[in-house]
């Protein structure tokens, strides 16, 4: 009969260094996967939001830029001054101001989120509209 501290020693078997390093590095990936999946969910969730107030701000602008252009055709190719782009000093030429999205005011310029900013050239030759989306990000800008 063997006693206990005569017997054969019983080892316990461990995992190679490998196969622990491997386990670490499937358990940082799938951590990172699950992070990522997350994020992607959100900011999905964010756009449904936002994409068609972004997208509105663009037709809005181009509807500004259509009434910036008819100005433009009567007053011998000079564009408007930036301070007759308003709902007033365009009221000849857009029946229907558009209304920033954002606010449910009219637009205006600025670079509030539905709103936009208009620069015209020295000489009148020449300008620039840019729309502005979620987050006070330039949408669009024309021409």
């Amino acid at each position: 009969m063997l006693d206990a501290t005569s017997g054969p020693t019983q080892r316990r078997k461990r995992l190679p260094t490998w196969a622990l390093v491997l386990i670490v590095i499937c358990a940082v990936v799938l951590v990172v996967a699950v992070v990522l999946v997350v994020r992607a969910q959100l900011v999905s969730v964010n756009e449904r939001n936002v994409g068609p107030l972004n997208s509105a701000v663009k037709e809005k602008v181009l509807a500004i830029q259509a009434g910036v252009q008819a100005w433009a055709g009567e007053h011998g190719g000079t564009y408007p001054d930036p301070s007759l782009v308003t709902q007033e000093g365009l009221a000849a030429y857009i029946s229907d101001w558009p209304t920033n999205g954002f606010s449910d005011e009219p637009m205006k310029q600025g670079t509030q989120s539905g709103d936009f900013s208009y620069t015209v050239a020295p000489d009148g030759a020449s300008y620039q509209l840019v729309g502005y989306g979620d987050e006070r990000k330039q949408v669009i800008t024309v021409p």
